[in-house]
This record gives C-alpha cells, sequence and structure tokens, in this order.
C-alpha cells in the first residue's frame, strides 16, 4: 500500500530529481539533499523590487563600512576641532558635518521604505536621536536655534553647557550602540542557517536591554557624584571664571577697596547659596584679615587723605578731590591708585561731567 504521509515543507527538495528514502529505524522521511539558503533573512523577507533594492544597498558591504567610518567620524571630530584647530577651521568642519547628516536620512528614508519591521521600532527610534544628535555639531545650523539673548550671565551660561554636555556625550553613547547594530545585522545576514522565531527575539531583546541599561547608567551615575546639582564643571569652567570676574569688574573697585572703607567699596567675592546658585557678598573692609594686612603697611595719615579725595571724587567735586590727592602724593609718592585717578580728572581739568554718577566705564573692559 503506497504511503500518503505529507512530507513537511521545510525539507522538500526544490530539486524534483533528487530522490526521498525511508528510513526504518526512524519511521520517518528525510531529505537527501542540502537545504537551500535563502536569499535574505526570514525576518527580512522582501515584497516588492523596491525593498529588494533598498535591502541590497543597506547590506553592502562597501556602503557598511562607509557610514562605520563616518559614524566614527561623528564621534570624536567636534573634539578634534576643537582640541586641535583654529576657530578660522569651524566651517570647514560644520560642512562635513552637514554631509554626513544627509547621508544619516538618506540611510534613514531607505530603511523606512525598504526594511520590514524597522518603522517605530527599536532601532528606529535609536536613529532618529543618533541622527538629530548631529545638528549640535552643525554651527550654521545649531546657532541660530540656540541663541538667546535672555542668557548673559557666565555663570547661567556655564550650568547649562554643562547640562548640555552631559546630553551629548549620552547621545554620543547611542552612535556607537548604532555601530554594534551594523555589526549584528551583518552577521545575521551571512547565518546560512535562519534561526528561529524565538531565538531571533531573545537576541534582539537581549541588544536593547544591553542598550538601555548603558544609557541609563550614564543618566544615573553623575546623580551620585553631584554632577547635576554643580552649578559649575570646576575643571572646565574655573579658569574662565576667573577671567571672567577680572574683566568685567570694573578697576575702580580694585583701585579704592584699600585706601577707602568708607564709600563702601569691596572686591568682589562669590559664595553658592541653597540652590547652587553663584552670588556676590560684601566685604567688610574694617575687620576682613586680608584687608587689614594690607593696612598695616600704611601711613594712617595717607589713608584718611585718600580716602577724602575719594569721597569728593564720588560725588563730583574734583577740585576738592585733587586737593585731598595732592596731599596724599605728598605722603606717598608716586602711589599707583591715586596717580591714576588724578590722571584722570586732568583730562577734564578736574571737572566731572555732567552726566558723572560717581563711577565710569572703562575703556577697553
Amino acid at each position: 500500500m503506497k504511503n500518503t504521509r505529507k512530507i513537511s515543507p521545510e525539507l522538500q527538495s526544490t530539486n524534483t530529481g533528487q530522490g526521498m528514502h525511508r528510513d526504518t529505524s526512524m519511521n520517518k522521511f528525510t531529505t537527501m539533499s542540502t537545504v537551500r539558503t535563502p536569499a535574505f533573512h526570514k525576518a527580512g523577507t522582501m515584497r516588492t523590487p523596491t525593498q529588494r533594492w533598498g535591502m541590497a544597498i543597506l547590506e553592502r558591504k562597501s556602503y557598511a563600512g562607509l557610514m562605520s567610518f563616518i559614524t566614527l567620524y561623528c564621534l570624536f571630530a567636534d573634539d578634534f576641532r576643537a582640541a586641535f584647530f583654529s576657530k578660522s577651521a569651524d566651517m570647514g568642519f560644520y560642512a562635513v558635518a552637514f554631509v554626513c547628516l544627509l547621508l544619516f536620512l538618506v540611510e534613514f528614508a531607505i530603511s523606512c521604505r525598504c526594511k520590514p519591521g524597522y518603522l517605530l521600532s527599536f532601532y528606529f527610534y535609536l536613529d532618529v536621536i543618533a541622527t538629530l544628535s548631529l545638528l549640535p555639531d552643525i554651527g550654521f545650523i545649531w546657532t541660530p536655534l540656540t541663541s538667546a539673548d535672555t542668557v548673559s550671565s557666565v555663570s547661567k551660561a556655564g550650568s547649562t553647557a554643562g547640562r548640555i554636555v552631559r546630553v551629548v556625550r549620552v547621545i554620543r553613547l547611542i552612535r556607537v550602540v548604532k555601530l554594534i547594530k551594523w555589526k549584528h545585522s551583518n552577521a545575521e545576514s551571512e547565518l546560512v542557517i535562519v534561526e528561529s522565531k524565538t531565538g531571533g527575539r531573545m537576541a534582539e531583546m537581549t541588544i536593547r536591554r544591553v542598550a538601555l541599561i548603558v544609557l541609563f547608567l550614564c543618566f544615573v551615575l553623575p546623580a551620585f557624584d553631584g554632577g547635576y546639582n554643580e552649578s559649575f564643571n570646576l575643571f572646565e569652567s574655573r579658569g574662565f571664571d576667573l577671567i571672567h570676574q577680572m574683566v568685567d569688574t570694573p578697576l575702580t573697585v580694585y583701585t579704592f577697596d584699600v585706601t577707602n572703607p568708607k564709600p563702601g567699596f569691596a572686591t568682589p567675592k562669590f559664595e553658592l547659596d541653597k540652590r547652587g546658585k553663584e552670588v556676590q557678598v560684601p566685604v567688610d573692609f574694617e575687620n576682613d584679615a586680608e584687608y587689614k594686612e594690607i593696612r598695616e603697611g600704611l601711613d594712617p595719615a595717607f589713608l584718611e587723605a585718600a580716602s577724602n579725595g575719594v569721597e569728593l571724587y564720588l560725588h563730583g567735586d574734583w577740585r576738592g578731590a585733587k586737593m585731598a590727592f595732592n596731599q596724599a602724593l605728598e605722603l606717598r609718592p608716586g602711589d599707583g591708585p591715586v596717580s591714576h585717578v588724578m590722571s584722570y580728572m586732568k583730562s577734564f581739568d578736574y571737572n566731572a561731567p555732567h552726566d558723572w554718577e560717581g563711577v565710569r566705564d572703562l575703556d577697553g573692559y
């Protein structure tokens, strides 16, 4: 009697000339031929010529190598530019970054159109973030988007820059994960045996979990060392903070802080308040140890004469200030601060300007 048992589709040979034989020990049908390797991964079965064309481009080794090189360039190019090139070279780097952005957009469009299951998948969102992360590296695009007149404080700008740097580092890590995705995809395309649906899902979930865990740690770890609460990154911003205070503080403050405690001049000192914001604190010249030590080397009569001259100078009585400062210079000839103010008043023939308000802007500061 003829055996009518059906042969499973997976074991059917595509070559009709190859015969089947019966395994009497197992009572099952087996094939003598090797299972033909599918043209694409089972999960990526093509349906249209356009999809086949797009996947052929994405799986081409030359294209994958080009995109891998571009991704590595995007990882380090901006730091390399800031470290080794002058500002005049910025536009060249911006142009290259813009070309990289266009290539990423082309790859993203082809993947959305031709790769089955890609749209709204895990790697879809990963590629969206990785592509948008190129915008801060393109100055002629990023600068108009972020320019704001309200950001005028250096402390505020330093705090904002610190947070932006942390976010950019996390986004750059996403680009590294994108490289891992390419390697994983190429390894899948070279498999001879099609993996099962369960195995594919488990491998995909493992990659997603590793990527999410790493990104989660990047956000969480700075919280343990106070990174999110600091107004300044001390390593990167301390020098800039010092330069800012020296340039933006008028020299008249440093001129009279020792010789004139009465008008209340003070060398700026700063401290952090409860919210972590930098605020200026007043200085008590009478009791501050630093200024006591400085005043000990000065003649009290000179301090008194200079103090009277400063008070008259602030109130606009420059004729009287001239007399007081001349008395101070007799006690301490060539004193720098007093001589500086005298030369300034002399340029106005010792007559205060009509709009004099007690202070003046220093040219070049």
